[in-house]
């Protein structure tokens, strides 16, 4: 993995906080937007992804892409049967517990919300996204 400063990778996200539907229409943007986050993810403890998606199938795809993107290669054994596939969801994940909460989702917003949490001190602590369901594609 390439390496860059965490001041670098903050500034990177700042475009991406509370905003949806942000697009990354090049590689090179995608690839730097997912070294930035890669690397404030290992500096935190755990975290909290929170999807919102057209679709469940698209859904638990982009949380999948997401987990391993930062290193949980646990293989999460996600439903296979979602629900309805023509509703939008929204999908909470937890890494430090593995629990998932999946529910209906009418909001307007679409991507994947990571919130950084620390039980050690000067752990990260921050909330990145939303940020495209396809950035680890």
């Amino acid at each position: 993995m390439s390496t860059i400063s965490l001041e670098r990778a903050r500034t990177l996200l700042v475009p991406f906080n509370g905003k949806d539907r942000l697009q990354l229409d090049n590689a090179s943007d995608r690839q730097e937007i997912a070294i930035a986050l890669k690397a404030l993810v290992a500096e935190s403890d755990y975290q909290t992804l929170g999807v919102c998606a057209e679709t469940a199938a698209a859904g638990y795809a982009a949380l999948v892409q997401y987990l391993a993107a930062f290193g949980y290669t646990d293989g999460q054994d996600f439903p296979q049967d979602c629900g309805s596939d023509k509703e939008p969801i929204y999908i909470k994940f937890n890494t430090r517990n593995s629990q998932t909460y999946a529910e209906a989702y009418s909001g307007p917003s679409r991507g994947v919300l990571v919130c950084c949490h620390a039980v050690s001190e000067g752990s990260n602590t921050d909330i990145y996204g939303y940020l495209p369901l396809n950035l680890f594609d």
